[in-house]
């Protein structure tokens, strides 16, 4: 690959839009001949670093991390990082105390940064730390809607259905277009047979907000068993458009949950995961 007379930042842009795609031995590719003309750009050492932390090669993306913190000491996105791969190497100490170095920094968007540590806390399955981290922020960030589904998700994993569901309304009270916060709601209203509640939280959901088979499913079922609508009913169209266009047959309800559970991390939303550092090279 040659990309003559680019900047280190156009490097960096055009690795993020390769691993947005999925592309990650292209995003590899770029960062490395980016780094062949910049060795000391921080952004691309970080972006390699989750390119690597994407490809599961921890000590790779061990070494990324600890480099660009040789290079800048206070970048909050390395630490994050640095935290997440000690964590594939099961150092819960030390991944906390890496996380925490970013609570004495000034950063542009410490809230976008403490999303992403809730998130990784949560991905690696460490609830009460997750839950900890995003009380913490709600504290500061009482109206944030994404702080508030955060804490929700987690105290669902913890068993507190009735904590989550009490959080989800009161992040979609903030924020009614939070989409996956409201899937998610329905879902917890579904499993505690509150049919009427699930279906009317699912019907406040696009049908083109939906990235995953089986709220659609459920939807139409609900509508049919609750309401008598008819498989051809016009009212169930766009819902029935939507599932051709994703072309999968609905699975357990587990599939519902890591669906939810990605977009919480930042991957999902129409296109968007996470929950994830700033410049971190990109779901």
């Amino acid at each position: 690959m040659s990309l003559p007379f680019l900047s280190s930042e156009e490097y960096d842009d055009l690795a993020h839009q390769h691993y947005d795609a999925g592309e990650y031995e292209q995003a590899l590719g770029v960062l490395r001949e980016g780094l062949g003309l910049y060795p000391d750009s921080v952004d691309l050492v970080l972006g390699l670093g989750f390119v690597r932390l994407a490809r599961e090669e921890y000590a790779w993306a061990h070494q990324m991390f600890t480099e660009a913190l040789a290079l800048d000491p206070e970048n909050e996105d390395a630490w994050v990082g640095l935290g997440e791969t000690l964590l594939k190497f099961g150092r819960h100490a030390a991944a906390l105390e890496a996380f925490a170095q970013t609570d004495s920094l000034e950063m542009d968007d410490p809230l976008e940064i403490g999303l992403a540590i809730g998130r990784v806390l949560y991905r690696e399955g460490l609830y009460h730390d997750a839950r900890q981290r995003f009380g913490a922020m709600l504290v500061r960030y009482p109206d944030s809607a994404e702080v508030m589904a955060g804490l929700a998700y987690t105290l669902h994993a913890l068993g507190d259905e009735l904590g989550a569901r009490r959080e989800l309304r009161r992040a979609l009270a903030l924020d009614p277009e939070l989409y996956d916060a409201r899937i998610y709601l329905s879902h917890l209203l579904h499993e505690r047979g509150d049919l009427e509640g699930s279906l009317a939280e699912l019907e406040r959901v696009p049908a083109e907000e939906h990235f995953d088979s089986l709220p659609l499913w459920r939807l139409i079922e609900l509508r049919r068993a609750l309401h008598g609508c008819a498989e051809d009913d016009p009212s169930l169209a766009p819902y029935q458009a939507r599932l051709a266009e994703l072309g999968t047959e609905p699975d357990a309800v587990d599939h519902l949950l890591a669906e939810v559970e990605a977009a919480f991390e930042g991957v999902s939303d129409a296109g968007e995961p996470g929950p994830v550092p700033v410049r971190r090279v990109e779901e």
